[in-house]
């Protein structure tokens, strides 16, 4: 299911909204049915639902590269009566970076524990455009004055991105916390360096979330639908 960064856009579908309540319906249903089953049978696996986008539960902020010297990357997050928040912008060339410059949207809060999941699995769509969208979370506060700091991060963008609703499963072991902050770009990750994995402790306390465009020029619309936690929760 990967593929490059800069795969070539595929062709719009034209129903999108004439499904959006249907995926709406199915997603809410989905996550209803893993609740119920979890109350009635406290054993059973369940997903843990770090956002659902169609009725975000946190605060986003909008951040984007002209907080610094010459940026001039644009973006914005707007809900949708679809069940999705759409995050769209464009991303400009950043004359410090030498390279097209980053948007994304920040979330600090408390979060569930993820401690006993395997993947993080984020669905979102795209119509055309798609690379340069990652991921990523800590179990520390941001500093706001630091456009970027260490957090455990993995490409989105690494895996086909239909222009129709889809989860992508991100094991843990394919986050890294060593990444070029000019490009986005993850270095170093959990699988090639256990030792930067994030402990059962830092997947307990994370306080805050990310989702990036980074790394490649020009507009960016991607629809996001929901953040969860997954596999043996």
């Amino acid at each position: 299911k990967k593929q490059d960064l800069h795969r070539p856009p595929h062709q719009q579908t034209n129903n999108k909204q004439t499904n959006s309540k249907a995926i709406n319906m199915k997603i809410s249903m989905s996550s209803a049915v893993a609740i119920t089953l979890a109350g009635v049978f406290p054993g059973i696996n369940a997903d843990v639902v770090l956002e659902d986008f169609s009725n975000p539960m946190h605060k986003w902020e909008i951040v984007t590269d002209n907080m610094l010297t010459a940026g001039s990357s644009t973006a914005s997050l707007k809900p949708n009566a679809g069940g999705y928040s759409s995050f769209s912008g464009s991303i400009n060339y950043q004359p410090m970076f030498g390279e097209p410059g980053f948007a994304k949207i920040m979330s600090i809060d408390k979060f569930p524990s993820i401690s006993n999941c395997e993947a993080i699995e984020i669905t979102l769509s795209c119509a055309s455009r798609c690379g340069g969208v990652y991921v990523a979370f800590a179990d520390t506060t941001p500093n706001p004055l630091m456009p970027f700091m260490l957090n455990w991060r993995s490409s989105v963008s690494a895996y086909w991105i239909s222009d129709y609703p889809d989860g992508i499963t991100i094991p843990f072991s394919e986050f890294g916390d060593v990444w070029d902050f000019s490009t986005g770009r993850v270095l170093t990750t959990c699988e090639e360096d256990p030792r930067i994995c994030p402990s059962k402790w830092d997947l307990m306390g994370i306080k805050f979330l990310e989702v990036w465009v980074q790394g490649v020029l020009g507009p960016f619309d991607v629809d996001l639908y929901s953040i969860k936690g997954v596999g043996g929760c």
